[in-house]
C-alpha cells in the first residue's frame, strides 16, 4: 500500500457567492467542535460520553488591498444591519494546479473587517485587508 500524498500549503482557490474570483494570500479555515456530554448509568464508575451540538470557529480571509471593494462592501452590508450570508469554497491545488481537496463553508457572515496599518517605510510591503466571518457549517468535499 502506497503512503498518502501530502500537499504544499501555498496553492489554493477561494470562491465566494456573489464575488468574482479573487486571490487570497491566506485563508484560515474554521475549526469544528462537538460539545461532549458526560453521564453515568446506575452505579457505574466510568462516565459515558456522547457528542452533542456541533459549533464552528470563524473563517479568516486575508488578501492584498485591490482596486475592487467586494469584501469591504460585504462587511458594510452587515454593519448596516442587512443579513448577508454567503457560501464559500476553498480548493487546495497540487503542483500541476489540479484540485485535490475542497472545503465547503456554509452561511458565512462577516464578523470583523480590518486593514493592516499603513506604514511609511521603504520597500515593497503589500497592504493587506482581512475579513473574518462567522460560519454555520464546514465540511470537506
Amino acid at each position: 500500500m502506497a503512503a498518502p500524498v501530502t500537499f504544499l500549503n501555498c496553492r489554493f482557490l477561494v470562491a465566494i457567492d456573489g464575488i468574482p474570483v479573487t486571490s487570497f494570500a491566506e485563508v484560515i479555515l474554521p475549526d469544528a467542535r462537538a460539545a461532549i456530554a458526560e453521564y453515568r448509568e446506575g452505579n457505574e464508575n466510568n462516565a459515558q460520553k456522547s457528542a452533542g451540538a456541533v459549533s464552528y470557529g470563524n473563517v479568516v480571509l486575508r488578501r492584498g488591498v485591490t482596486t475592487t471593494n467586494e469584501l469591504s462592501q460585504w462587511w458594510q452590508n452587515v454593519a448596516g444591519g442587512k443579513t448577508d450570508k454567503r457560501n464559500l469554497s476553498v480548493t487546495l491545488l497540487d503542483e500541476q494546479l489540479n484540485p485535490v481537496r475542497t472545503w465547503q463553508i456554509a452561511n458565512a457572515c462577516p464578523a470583523r473587517y480590518a486593514i493592516a496599518p499603513l506604514i511609511a517605510i521603504e520597500g515593497n510591503v503589500t497592504l493587506m485587508e482581512t475579513l473574518e466571518c462567522a460560519v454555520e457549517g464546514f465540511s470537506a468535499a
